[in-house]
C-alpha cells in the first residue's frame, strides 16, 4: 500500500511533464504561422507599392516567403521598400530561430518521446 502513493505522484509528473512540451511546441508553431502571416501582409504591402502585382503573396512556408523575397528583390529601389524589406528579413531571422529551437526540442531525448505522444513533428 505504500507504493501505491509514488506511483501517482510519478504519473502526475509524467503527465504534467508530456503537457509542457506539448503547449511549448504548439506555442512555437503558433509563433511561427502569425509571424508568417504578418509577412504576407507586408508582402501584400511592397507588391501595392511597387504597382505592380506579385504571384502570390501569401506565404505558408519559410522556402516560400525567402522565395517571394528574392522574387521582389529588384522591383523597386525605394526608402519604403528598403525598409519593408529589411524589416522582413527580420522576421525571416527570428523565425528561423524559432523553428530550430522547435526541431531541438523534438531531437531532445525525453522531449522526444512527448512530442511522438502529442503528434508532434519536426518543422
Amino acid at each position: 500500500m505504500g507504493f501505491i502513493p509514488i506511483f501517482i505522484t510519478l504519473g502526475g509528473f509524467v503527465f504534467l511533464f508530456i503537457m509542457l512540451v506539448h503547449q511549448n511546441l504548439k506555442q512555437k508553431k503558433n509563433k511561427i504561422q502569425h509571424e508568417l502571416s504578418i509577412i504576407s501582409s507586408e508582402f501584400k504591402t511592397i507588391s501595392n507599392l511597387a504597382n505592380k502585382g506579385l504571384p502570390d503573396p501569401n506565404v505558408h512556408t519559410i522556402e516560400e516567403a525567402i522565395k517571394t523575397l528574392q522574387t521582389i528583390g529588384g522591383m523597386e529601389n525605394s526608402v519604403e521598400y528598403q525598409n519593408q524589406a529589411t524589416g522582413i528579413r527580420q522576421k525571416l531571422g527570428e523565425i528561423k530561430r524559432v523553428r530550430y529551437e522547435h526541431n531541438k526540442l523534438i531531437e531532445t531525448k525525453p522531449y522526444s518521446f512527448a512530442a511522438k505522444l502529442t503528434g508532434h513533428q519536426a518543422l
